[in-house]
């Protein structure tokens, strides 16, 4: 009888695949966080906004999001650049 060889499994995955689905876990997270705090007196757009920077590596509406605000606020720039050196900006969505 054939048994599976399991011992190349591990290889096949990205060695960072836990920080990435705990980043995408938080994003979405504060998406509906954000959405839910919309009508409560709350930050709930700045909610959004930072649900929104956590996904731009995953979500290519998200990038674009990001992008637009670099280019609209650029005071905002230089921050959001730090965000993104200090915690990897990963490959845009394609």
């Amino acid at each position: 009888m054939n048994t599976p060889d399991f011992q190349g499994l591990e290889k096949s995955r990205s060695p960072h695949w836990r920080r990435h689905l705990a980043r995408q876990v938080l994003g979405w997270t504060l998406i509906v966080v954000g959405i839910i705090d919309l009508p409560l007196p709350g930050p709930g757009w700045l909610i959004i906004g930072m649900g929104a920077i956590v996904l731009a590596p995953y979500v290519k509406i998200f990038h674009r999001f990001v992008e637009w605000i670099k280019w609209k606020f650029p005071a905002v720039r230089a921050s959001l650049e730090r965000f993104e050196a200090k915690h990897g900006r990963g490959q845009p969505p394609s």
